[in-house]
């Protein structure tokens, strides 16, 4: 759950504080990505199963197209000459 400097910021509940907080420890990461210009050579792949809301209505997410669960994010380190078999996790 949310850390005491985020408890209460959505204004919602301690689930939507904890997504404010999650979304800007990404920000801050692809921030750090950014400022030390290795964006060229970096690639993130920040993945989740999304948890479940307990204001949810999870069938209405669905039809309206909320499936994506991952944000993948890449410039131009990727190219037909680089492969790895290294994953990190």
């Amino acid at each position: 759950m949310p850390n005491a400097e985020w408890e209460g910021r959505s204004g919602i509940n301690k689930y939507a504080d904890f997504t404010m907080q999650v979304d800007w420890t990404v920000g801050q990461v692809l921030k750090a990505i950014d400022d030390n210009n290795i964006v060229d050579n970096t690639l993130v792949i920040f993945t989740t199963d999304n948890g479940c809301s307990p204001a949810a209505k999870i069938p209405e997410l669905e039809a309206a197209g909320h499936d994506q669960n991952y944000i993948y994010r890449e410039q131009s380190c990727l190219s037909a000459e680089l492969r790895s078999d290294t994953v990190c996790v």
